[in-house]
């Protein structure tokens, strides 16, 4: 009896132990997955939060290759295709024939879409193009452009209008003031050496409305290529000739 008893202790301790270590190794899985899941769940979130970003797509300028096809004999029927379909096109060195009355490439010429309305012009810009036409034509019938440092200001105190609004009108049409003056005044330089041959280029350049006799050689070779003097000697050659 004592054996028996001795035995079964014996087996119910190996029972207890085998219970005992399946039950740590049950808790500790469920702790690593548990740990997993929480890992997995916290990405996932993470990835939402930033789900509303638009992030730009990565391109790649090689392309995959394409997977091995392997021949079952169908290869052949498809080289012989492809030589009947090259044999039926014509040589690339053949002209190719057009018919009558067609221009070549005509039905790969690309149409063109037809081109768009014109824009309506509004009354604020009407307005605007007649002051600036007032203004210019002003300018050159009284010859203000003669007066020395004649500019913004006193176009701004002649017509009423702000200084800001004055630079704007000159420059919606590819100019400037002081462009559009200097232009002026080397237009009149060239019709005075013209009416008068033998004048000095000083008193010009001074009847003309420059300040200084070297501002008015500088515009003039950078608008003309020339200096004055080469420019009146070539209007004197010219007239010679013609004579």
């Amino acid at each position: 009896m004592t054996d028996y008893t001795t035995e079964l202790l014996h087996i119910s301790s190996c029972v207890i132990g085998i219970l005992l270590g399946a039950l740590i190794c049950t808790i500790v899985m469920v702790f690593y997955y548990r740990r997993k899941l929480r890992s997995a769940q916290s990405t996932d979130e993470d990835l939402m939060t930033f789900s509303h970003l638009n992030f730009p797509q990565e391109t790649t300028d090689y392309m995959e290759p394409m997977p091995a096809v392997e021949d079952d004999g169908a290869g052949d029927a498809t080289g012989q295709r492809e030589e009947q379909l090259a044999d039926d096109e014509p040589a690339d060195d053949e002209p190719e024939k057009v018919p009558d009355g067609e221009e070549p490439g005509a039905e790969h010429r690309e149409t063109l879409p037809p081109p768009p309305p014109n824009r309506r012009t509004t009354k604020a810009e009407v307005a605007e193009e007649r002051l600036y036409k007032h203004i210019t034509s002003t300018i050159v019938k009284e010859r203000l452009y003669l007066k020395p440092g004649f500019g913004r200001s006193d176009i701004v105190e002649r017509f009423g209008i702000s200084a800001h609004r004055a630079g704007l009108i000159f420059s919606k049409r590819q100019t400037s003031i002081p462009e559009f003056m200097r232009n002026c005044r080397l237009d009149h330089a060239c019709q005075q050496m013209k009416d008068e041959p033998l004048a000095n280029l000083s008193d010009i350049a001074t009847a003309s409305g420059f300040s200084f006799v070297s501002s008015f050689m500088r515009d003039f070779k950078n608008r003309y290529g020339m200096t004055p003097a080469r420019f009146r000697e070539t209007l004197q050659s010219n007239e010679s000739e013609t004579e």
